[in-house]
């Protein structure tokens, strides 16, 4: 066997064991993604809710609540969701991307993060931006209790009054093949930017009795529906992380299979060469032996 066909079956092995690899990983993060896509379909209908919900107290509220208007800081606090791992395809790609895009023009000084996701914390770092704390398990295994812990320290954190606002950059779950890298003002609870919310609230009056009282009300409730939408957000990111390491592991599976034909091709064309080589040097030299007897006789 030639050197060089020896270089051939050593890459066939190579790339078979890859493609066991890729397959592995794309049957495990399809099993993770249904799971994830099951919690996030029964969390989407309560974050709609959310959403809803607070729209009409922000039509109906006068903003005295501090969870409903922007604080009197310069500073802002950013969220970013991302993975821990790569291998899924541009999920962690646009994400930042879209983060990039966001603080191309601010003063880093006032920005600080706190990241969901190695990958994020290690961007935010590298563009000197302070990192409070990276949470690196919470991405890979979405829970409701950590989720409301870590809100719970968000809104602890913005009603010091230190940060004007918190913001939200996560990836949205649109289906299985296709997700958008998205931002929200997570905290406060606020709709001004969207016309017809502001425009409601010029032409309507809507007034909430609140029972028993509205202070203590609106404290445990508003706690409540940004728990929600953030923990909606995990979902979604996850679910696509899921989704687009799946999708990316079956592309490198399906390409490892490409290669592997064609290297098996490639060594069968060899083989053929050398033997059509070999049947040809025997038949020559069988002709030179005839004509070596012939001679002599």
């Amino acid at each position: 066997m030639s050197q060089n066909n020896k270089q051939i079956k050593t890459r066939i092995k190579s790339v078979k064991n890859t493609k066991k690899i890729t397959k592995s990983m794309q049957l495990i993060s399809a099993v993770k993604m249904q799971r994830t896509v099951k919690l996030l379909t029964k969390s989407k209908e309560y974050s709609n809710l959310a959403d809803r919900f607070i729209e009409k107290i922000y039509i109906a509220e006068d903003e005295s609540h501090q969870l409903l208007k922007f604080g009197d800081s310069d500073k802002e606090l950013l969220v970013v969701i991302t993975s821990n791992r790569g291998l899924c395809g541009s999920y962690n790609y646009n994400i930042l991307k879209k983060l990039k895009e966001y603080i191309a023009d601010k003063n880093v000084e006032n920005l600080s993060a706190v990241a969901i996701g190695r990958k994020g914390a290690y961007t935010l770092k590298k563009k000197n931006i302070e990192v409070l704390s990276v949470y690196d398990k919470l991405i890979d295994n979405p829970n409701y209790e950590d989720a409301r812990a870590l809100t719970e320290e968000l809104v602890n954190i913005f009603l010091t009054n230190k940060y004007h606002k918190v913001t939200l950059f996560y990836t949205k779950y649109i289906s299985g093949f296709l997700n958008e890298a998205v931002f929200r003002t997570l905290i406060p609870l606020n709709f001004e930017e969207i016309d017809s919310v502001q425009k409601e609230r010029e032409e309507n009056s809507v007034e909430f009795e609140y029972e028993p009282d509205r202070g203590e009300i609106l404290n445990y409730l508003l706690p409540k529906l940004i728990e929600i939408i953030f923990y909606q957000s995990i979902l979604e990111s996850a679910g696509s992380e899921n989704s687009s390491r799946m999708i990316a592991m079956k592309n490198a599976t399906d390409s490892a299979d490409e290669l592997t034909k064609t290297l098996t091709f490639e060594l069968n064309k060899n083989r053929q060469r050398e033997i059509t080589k070999e049947v040809a040097e025997i038949v020559a030299g069988a002709q030179g032996i005839k004509l070596k007897n012939q001679n002599r006789s």
